[in-house]
């Protein structure tokens, strides 16, 4: 599947990541923890290959379906969720019929009017979990994917959790239990 080895990171003179390991195990949904600035993100970054490592090695299936759902919403904030949701869906070669888009946004409770600038981050949130429902990854990269969402939101993200793949941070410990393993982040250069 997708695999990181011996991954180290700088930014300029400052090391964030020293000879980091990580191996996606399919069907296991890990939790990163670890206190802020240590480098989580950069690490997820780079295993979604957003970003290239200074050193290390980076072994991918070349038919792998990566899901990279970032902290802030990353999506077109002056067009609208379906809009948003069709353009994602063709990232990944995907064509979904706009009715099935239409009622995935009405089941997770996204407003169809409107700019995605007026939604909450909440409801932004609920339609990359529209994506990551619609188009099935092989691997899902999440950063802080609970923030945003209220307590059917969180539920939602629950349930795509237990059927997915995949490495996310996450400060809240009350939802570890989402997760099949968790890992400190230190633990990764071990």
């Amino acid at each position: 599947m997708l695999s990181l080895e011996e991954i180290s990171f700088s930014y300029g003179t400052n090391p964030i990541i020293d000879k980091a390991n990580y191996h996606f195990t399919p069907d296991s949904f890990t939790v990163l923890h670890g206190p802020n600035g240590v480098g989580k993100t950069t690490f997820l970054r780079i295993a979604a290959g957003l970003i290239p490592p200074n050193q290390g090695r980076i072994t991918r299936s070349s038919d792998l379906k990566v899901l990279f759902i970032p902290y802030e919403s990353g999506l077109y904030l002056d067009a609208s969720a379906l809009w948003n949701l069709k353009f994602l869906t063709a990232c990944f070669q995907t064509f979904i019929p706009t009715e099935t888009l239409l009622a995935s946004l009405k089941d997770y409770l996204v407003p169809l009017k409107g700019p995605v600038r007026i939604l909450s981050s909440g409801q932004r949130k609920r339609i990359m979990l529209c994506l990551w429902k619609l188009i099935k990854p092989d691997i899902v990269i999440a950063d802080e994917p609970f923030n945003g969402l209220d307590s059917p939101g969180q539920e939602l993200l629950a349930s795509l959790i237990k059927t997915s793949t995949g490495l996310a941070t996450c400060h809240d410990k009350s939802h570890f239990s989402y997760f099949n393993k968790t890992l400190a982040f230190e633990e990764l250069s071990i």
